[in-house]
This record gives C-alpha cells, structure tokens and sequence, in this order.
C-alpha cells in the first residue's frame, strides 16, 4: 500500500511539473522605448525655466540631445536579448522608438549605453549613413565633432542668468558637449516587464536634467566641448539621472 501511494504522489508530482511547463507562455512580441525629459518633478520645456547646479542657476534649456546604443533586455534566469540599434533622443519631440521582438518571458532589467561604442564613434562617417539614421548627419544640431572625429554623445545648450535678477535675465549661453570614448557610461535600470508573446508593450525611459547638472557651478563653467574631468564629471551623473516605467 505504501509502495502505491509513493507510486501515486510522485504521478501526481509529475503531472503536476508537466502542466506548469505547458503553461509557460511562448511567442515573441515587440517592445517599444519611450524617452522622456524632466527637471526634477517638472516637465521639460524650452519655454520654462530651472534652478539648476550648484549654486543653484536659472537655466533655460535649448537642447537636449544624447545617444542610446547596446540595449539589452535581462530576464529571470539572467539571459541578455541584445539589440543592434542606436537611438538619438531629442528632447521636446516625440522620442518613440521600436526596440524589437523579445520571447514571452518576463524581463528584470533593462541596460543601455549612454554614447556609442569606439569602433562606430571612431570608423563611422556621418555624411555616409543613410538619411533618417541615428548616426547620420543631423541637419538641426550636429552631434559630430568633426575636429575630434567622434559623436557627441549628449549635447546640453541653454542660457543662463549669471546676475541672479528677478525675472531671471539670460544673457549668457551654456553648452555641455559630452563625448570621446572615456565618457561613454553603461545604465542598468530594474523593470517589471511581463511579455506574453502576444501584445506588445512600451518602457518609458526618463531622463532628469536635475539630476544631470547636480554639483555643477554653470556660472563658472559655461562651456564644455571636449573630452575631460568636467565632462566625465556630468557623465558620471547620467546612471542616477535615468529611470524607467
């Protein structure tokens, strides 16, 4: 009797183990990157203006541009989907990308790059990517150094108010050119994102420009456009400043 009832159990353990295994959803579906700028709980808008960096400044913004490159999707067993694309985001337009088609699974983190890698920033000729391309000449604001033969990786331009008026007058221009190899910063960001292979889903990823300018004295420094401590300073922020939803 003993001999049937293990007999018995381990049947019904085995049905059991084989049912959950059929149940586990399979399929592929498409996710979608959504990118959006904020300054701290405040939306982003070239209209508006900002206390940033410190001591604080009045900032209005005129750009935001950065690159987005080496997305990978990471799921429960720890297993990458790696995507080959690089996604400008110019902030104040509609940063709505196609990511690509991931296996039902249910996703823990999502990694990204901030900048591209060596080999594109270095051997990539802008003038010879098809037009549309991230990595193409950018009619509006240029995101090559054609001095440094490099992309810049994030582009910050604004004007600030360096007499603390009030109203705030904005009489001098900041810029903040982030690029070359050393300021290229790896983003790793925890997300629930459950894909049942069927309906296809968007991660909005923000960027906070609070964040960004943290510690940095915009009256002193008021311009940036190479590789250097300053720029891998601002670099360094970028980890803290995106989150996703």
């Amino acid at each position: 009797m003993k001999i049937r009832n293990y007999f018995l159990l381990a049947l019904v353990i085995t049905i059991g183990f084989t049912s959950c295994k059929d149940d586990k959803e399979t399929g592929s579906s498409k996710v979608n990157l959504a990118f959006t700028t904020v300054f701290g709980t405040e939306a982003y808008d070239t209209a508006s203006y900002y206390h940033a960096g410190e001591p604080e400044t009045h900032i209005k913004f005129e750009t935001v541009n950065y690159y987005i490159s080496n997305v990978r999707l990471v799921d429960h067993d720890g297993n990458e989907t790696s995507f080959d694309k690089y996604f400008l985001v110019k902030s104040g337009q509609s940063n709505n990308f196609e990511l690509g088609e991931v296996d039902a699974d249910h996703y823990h983190y999502i990694r990204f790059d901030v900048g591209v890698d060596s080999a594109t920033n270095h051997g990539t000729d802008p003038a010879t990517q098809p037009s549309g391309s991230a990595l193409a000449v950018q009619s509006d604001k240029s995101m090559f150094w054609s001095w440094n033969s490099g992309y810049i990786f994030m582009r910050i331009d604004g004007m600030i108010d360096t007499t603390d008026n009030h109203p705030p007058t904005f009489t001098n221009s900041v810029q903040y050119h982030i690029g070359g190899d050393a300021s290229i910063r790896p983003i790793s960001l925890d997300i629930d994102l459950e894909m049942d292979g069927e309906n296809d889903r968007t991660l909005t990823l923000k960027l906070d420009m609070e964040k960004v300018l943290q510690g940095l004295d915009l009256k002193a420094t008021q311009m940036v456009h190479m590789p250097g401590s300053t720029a891998y300073s601002i670099a360094d922020k970028w980890q803290a400043a995106f989150s996703a939803e």
